[in-house]
């Protein structure tokens, strides 16, 4: 299983993205695109991780000391990956703020 550690965004960015892509769509009509309730940030990518170690990964990030309040941030550049041949996701990055809350606990 592919396994991804990862934040929801809140609806309004979400949308945000969704709305800032329209024109992008029509571009490219038989690109896949994301629903934007299937929208995340993602933390941190595992890869491939045995279906047997799936439930070790959700017991640590059920841990209470990782929650943090809200955390405000800015969208920032566009780019796609992988970097070189076809590319395969769209992603949208972030200019500030995101992973001030996350380090201090750290």
């Amino acid at each position: 299983m592919r396994l991804f550690a990862a934040l929801e965004l809140p609806p309004e960015a979400r949308s945000g993205i969704h709305e800032a892509f329209a024109r992008a769509r029509s571009l490219a009509p038989r690109a896949k695109w994301v629903a934007p309730e299937t929208m995340h940030l993602t933390l941190h990518f595992f890869g491939e991780v045995a279906d047997s170690l799936v439930s070790g990964f959700s017991a640590v990030f059920d841990d209470e000391s990782l929650q943090v309040p809200p955390i405000r941030f800015r969208l920032g550049e566009v780019g796609f990956f992988p970097a070189s041949g076809p590319p395969k996701v769209l992603w949208v990055g972030i200019s500030e703020g995101v992973l001030d809350p996350l380090q201090r606990q750290a």
